[in-house]
């Protein structure tokens, strides 16, 4: 996380450095928030995920050379032959924490969460024209209240989203690994399983380009 402080830092005093060559304040509110953000991260608590892919939980306490062999495959590999006897249940766990942990730190907004949130909430963001959403600064103060508005709820959505995907591969892999249902039919286990499935997909499908910092 330092990394990223050191970031947000660096893009304040950029931003800084611009309010004082133009004199203009909104420059200064932008370096305001970078700020904000590089403390919140500073101070937060690291990510320490479900611990559900944890290694050494897969092995007794005597055999070490097992331990640092599927070590040295996830170090070099990114999976072990531990992840690839259950790839799908592998994936069902990995993905939530990533996901999860993304919500926590990312400090970026997809502008299809942007967009979104504007649409859905114009009346919010009255003194923001539409073919204009792409732009960062205008002088208008109205203007620029309702973007740090806008900026602030879209980037909740988006945290919000991770969320949702992150909840659809959990309930997936609930019912994958509870199996089927007492006095379930066996049609309607695998029906339910199959909307699972194709919720969470489609979710990662349709913000699957956006998953990054």
């Amino acid at each position: 996380m330092k990394k990223e402080d050191e970031i947000l830092d660096g893009i304040a005093d950029a931003f800084r450095e611009i309010a004082e060559t133009t004199g203009k304040s909104e420059y200064l509110e932008s370096a305001d928030n970078f700020s904000a953000k590089a403390e919140q991260r500073h101070n937060g608590k690291p990510f320490e995920g479900s611990g559900l892919l944890d290694i050494t939980t897969f092995f007794d306490a005597d055999d070490s050379d097992s331990l640092q062999e599927s070590a040295s495959h996830r170090s070099r590999k990114g999976y072990c032959d531990y992840d690839l006897m259950d790839m799908d249940l592998w994936l069902m766990n990995i993905l939530p924490d990533m996901l999860r942990e993304m919500k926590q730190r990312t400090i970026s907004t997809p502008f299809g969460c942007i967009e979104d949130e504007y649409k859905e909430n114009r009346a919010l963001y009255s003194h923001i024209k539409e073919d204009e959403l792409h732009m960062c600064i205008n002088s208008d103060e109205a203007e620029r209240q309702d973007r740090r508005l806008l900026a602030n709820n879209a980037h909740r959505r988006w945290q919000n989203t991770l969320e949702e995907i992150a909840t659809a591969f959990d309930t997936l892999n609930d019912t994958e690994t509870l199996g089927l249902g007492y006095e379930e039919e066996p049609s309607h286990y695998q029906n339910r399983l199959e909307t699972q499935k194709g919720n969470a997909f489609d979710l990662l499908k349709k913000w699957f380009f956006s998953l990054r910092m």
